[in-house]
């Protein structure tokens, strides 16, 4: 993929599954704050190739949807609580911590650097689409300005080095996140697909 990417000029790849990695047996965060050290190699490997390639790097912490590779929503099935409580459940919010603080701190076994100091890193981006405002998504779950607020400045007190890339993308500006007042965030984007043209005003 990187050698693929790198032929057709290609300068970033955003990869949810080296930041997103919860939830199931062979993922980096199973079902508690234990690690499975297992799963680093896949992510450290990614990494390094990468690095080859001359490629920069998209990492979101989490996703809104129950993929294979993991949801906010596992933090909370580890606490026995519902998803809904993720932005304010502080025990579930101290999971997601330990977590980045894990992530951000590992190093890398091919390169020796850890993630925190990688320049292969462009953006550490908090969660992929968070915040599902349209009416078939069910009930609205968007990040609260006090969660973006207290997780941005969390990471900036580890990383002082990469850009942090806002989550939310229906929500984008909503009167709950005001996104656009959270001072450490320092990137927005917006996912318009086929019917969303109307989301472009």
């Amino acid at each position: 993929m990187f050698e693929v990417a790198s032929k057709m000029k290609s300068t970033v790849i955003r990869s949810h599954t080296l930041g997103i990695s919860s939830g199931s047996p062979n993922s980096l965060r199973p079902n508690s704050v234990v690690l499975n050290e297992k799963a680093w190699d896949a992510i450290d490997f990614a990494f390094y190739t990468a690095k080859n390639y001359n490629i920069k790097l998209i990492c979101p912490l989490t996703d809104a949807y129950a993929w294979a590779n993991g949801n906010y929503g596992d933090f909370c099935k580890s606490r026995g609580v519902p998803k809904k409580d993720f932005w304010t459940n502080i025990d579930v919010r101290n999971d997601f911590k330990d977590y980045i603080s894990k992530w951000l701190n590992h190093r890398n076994k091919y390169t020796g650097i850890r993630i925190k100091d990688d320049p292969t890193v462009a953006f550490i981006e908090l969660g992929n689409e968070l915040g599902n405002i349209r009416p078939d998504h069910g009930s609205v779950n968007v990040p609260t300005k006090e969660w973006l607020t207290d997780i941005t400045s969390y990471i900036k007190s580890i990383d002082k080095n990469h850009l942090i890339l806002g989550p939310s993308d229906e929500c984008l500006c909503s009167k709950a996140s005001d996104d656009f007042n959270v001072k450490d965030i320092d990137v927005y984007s917006v996912h318009v697909y086929s019917k969303d043209y109307s989301r472009l005003d």
